[in-house]
């Protein structure tokens, strides 16, 4: 399904914060934070990662959290290509839940018409404990507001689907997983993220080379102290093990890119932490 939307906005007073194309979904679990739940589903959520094409070329898989505390994240500071919030996950074992079938919710996909100008995409997820609440919103947030005395137009089209885009099949972000790590060291409160890419078959040399593919890191806070990847037999992805040594940060923003041959592959693993 898809819907064309216009916009005509007249302010009556200065407004210095506004949401165009606003989104709301539901994520309360999956495999990042399974152990806070104590739920036989292995999976609560009607959208699971924000999604975002950049004009440059680059395209930002944001996983999301159900966090402690109320926390809002932005992205870039031009008009994107296109961004919305997806259901990946399609499948009924993902979720084992025969009542409200998560697997069936469907993504939707925001694509700017014309120009919209300078700002950024907004993600805010609140802390929810039950399904029942719309935890998570996105939207675009112009850069300078909206003034007074002007009036402003915005085109956008709006398709609804098990991500109704064009957008390429290899290097998507499928899983993301977090959790102790099983051999960790003393004493160190240690995380393990575990992300799986798809389709490695498309980099030249991979199932003989795990090298052929550069794994780029990147932590706010706190400390790296390994990186491994290896290819899941019988899914053909490749996955990417980080391991992150919080230390005292209490929010850390982590950030994962495959480079193949000199040029990027796939899509950009982004991810906050929070203790």
């Amino acid at each position: 399904t898809t819907v064309d939307v216009e916009v005509s906005l007249f302010p009556r007073r200065d407004i210095d914060r506004v949401g165009i194309a606003p989104l709301t979904s539901m994520f309360l679990f999956d495999a990042t934070n399974r152990s806070a739940f104590d739920d036989f589903r292995s999976g609560v959520h009607d959208s699971e990662g924000l999604l975002i094409q950049q004009a440059n070329g680059e395209t930002l898989w944001r996983p999301l959290a159900n966090p402690a505390s109320f926390q809002v994240s932005s992205f870039g500071k031009v008009r994107p290509l296109g961004f919305g919030l997806l259901q990946r996950h399609q499948t009924f074992e993902k979720f084992q839940d025969a009542e409200a079938r998560y697997e069936k919710r469907p993504s939707l996909w925001i694509e700017p018409q014309g120009d919209w100008g300078e700002g950024e995409v907004i993600l805010v997820e609140i802390p929810s404990s039950s399904e029942t609440n719309d935890n998570i919103v996105a939207y675009w947030q112009p850069e300078l507001g909206l003034s007074v005395n002007q009036d402003y137009q915005f085109a956008y089209k709006m398709s609804w689907g098990a991500e109704p885009f064009s957008a390429p099949q290899s290097g998507r972000v499928l899983e993301t997983a977090a959790g102790a790590p099983a051999f960790g060291a003393e004493g160190v409160d240690e995380r393990l993220f575990v992300i799986d890419f798809s389709n490695n078959t498309s980099i030249n040399n991979m199932p003989t080379d795990l090298s052929a593919a550069q794994v780029n890191t990147f932590s706010s806070a706190g400390k790296i102290t390994n990186v491994s990847a290896s290819l899941v037999e019988g899914s053909g992805n490749y996955r990417v093990y980080v391991k992150l040594d919080p230390a005292d940060a209490d929010l850390i923003e982590l950030r994962v890119a495959l480079e193949v041959g000199g040029r990027q592959w796939g899509e950009t693993w982004l991810y906050r932490w929070t203790r």
